[in-house]
């Protein structure tokens, strides 16, 4: 059997209990959350304990965000990626154009010292 999500709404550990004390010899089971006035629970009757859980773990919303977080952090690693390599190409460009500058200023200096 899974584990159980935490609570929805606090994050609590959630747990699973029997509503029916042993002596009945029922099993109703109940996925609750331990905090006060934190009314988070599964109470769909005739459903077995797995059902429970599978029931108290389907979260599609939370599903779906987890997925468009995760594009996200994909998109955002490739832009990344991408942006360092242009970085890369700016720094080759910025130091080339240095070069050309020095060499400038030299051929300028030469040239106007033999004109002085």
């Amino acid at each position: 059997m899974s584990k159980l999500k935490p609570c929805p709404f606090c994050g609590k550990p959630a747990y699973l209990d029997n509503v029916f004390p042993p002596l009945y010899k029922i099993q109703e089971w109940i996925i609750r959350c331990p905090t006060h006035g934190c009314f988070c629970n599964t109470d769909e009757p005739h459903i077995d304990k797995i059902g429970k859980v599978i029931a108290w773990n389907t979260r599609p919303i939370e599903d779906e965000l987890r997925a468009e977080l995760e594009k996200t952090i994909d998109n955002f690693e490739i832009y990344v990626m991408q942006t360092g390599e242009e970085i890369d190409v700016l720094r080759a460009e910025n130091e080339r154009l240095r070069e050309c500058i020095q060499y400038f200023q030299q051929t300028l200096k030469v040239r106007t010292e033999g004109i002085a």
